[in-house]
């Protein structure tokens, strides 16, 4: 009996290969299909943001900005665009470089100034001279008081034409 076996296991081996039989279909082959269909609107929103994001860059928050130009942020702007330049087209990847580069650029017109002043509606009653002398009839004031300051001579030759008042 086991010379049976033995003989219809060799006639097996030499007519048919011995890959197991593999199913094929499923829910993991359909996500996967449907995944590899969707990734080109994926791509296309993506370059849409990003075209965005260069050509609107003051609408970003502050926050996420000052975030991006810390070390961490800039590594992982670097990471993102290493990961684009993997796993999509280049053109994505010059994007996100332009994108990256601007967002790190990108001020806000605030920085640095405040913009916290106060507005005064002005009446009619009392002009200052300057208003009168040039007919000026403003509506408001933005700043009521400013600080000045002397002018200074910071020339180290001895002569000018500015009194110093540090020397006096």
């Amino acid at each position: 009996m086991f010379q049976a076996e033995n003989h219809n296991a060799k006639k097996k081996m030499s007519g048919a290969s011995l890959v197991p039989p593999v199913m094929k279909g499923g829910v993991r082959e359909m996500v996967l299909d449907f995944s590899k269909k969707q990734m080109g609107y994926v791509e296309l929103i993506a370059s849409v943001l990003l075209v965005l994001g260069i050509v609107f860059p003051a609408n970003i928050p502050v926050v996420i900005r000052k975030q991006a130009s810390t070390t961490v942020g800039r590594l992982l702007l670097f990471g993102i665009l290493f990961g684009i330049l993997t796993y999509s087209a280049w053109i994505n990847g010059v994007l996100f470089a332009v994108f990256a580069a601007v967002l790190l650029s990108t001020r806000s017109p605030a920085e640095g100034f405040t913009s916290d002043y106060s507005f005064q509606i002005v009446d009619d009653k009392k002009k200052w001279f300057i208003e009168e002398a040039l007919h000026e009839n403003p509506l408001g004031i933005r700043e009521e008081k400013v600080d000045t300051a002397a002018v200074q001579d910071d020339n180290q030759g001895g002569r000018s034409s500015v009194q110093d008042s540090k020397s006096s």
